[in-house]
């Protein structure tokens, strides 16, 4: 098995909202931790374009996972890092994918090579 290059591995950044939310960034995928029913709800973004103190609630359109505490968002945020290490490790490439879904056009699919 071959040990990925660290130049490549994910990075997590972690960041104080205006709001003074928790949030995170991990390559182009944005995280914040906002206020839920119970504990904190993670939600989620592609590639924001400010500065992640400036993020704000309105800007994320991914509903994740609810965390009991912000020592549980970050664990969360470097289990992903972990996840694109290991899906990385697979050496898998992206196959276009151009038939239609529900929501619109499909947006890729990861095959084998």
């Amino acid at each position: 098995m071959t040990t990925p290059d660290r130049a490549a591995m994910p990075i997590v950044s972690f960041h104080r909202t205006a709001a003074g939310c928790l949030a995170a960034r991990l390559d182009g995928y944005c995280m914040m931790a906002v206020p839920g029913t119970t504990g904190l709800s993670v939600l989620g973004a592609y590639n924001i374009d400010r500065a992640p103190e400036d993020w704000v609630r309105s800007d994320f359109y991914i509903a994740g996972k609810s965390v009991e505490t912000e020592e549980a968002f970050r664990a969360h945020a470097h289990e992903l890092a972990q996840d694109k290490i290991d899906r990385a490790a697979l050496h898998r490439t992206e196959v276009p994918y151009h038939g239609q879904t529900p929501l619109g056009p499909g947006t890729g699919l990861d095959a084998l090579r």
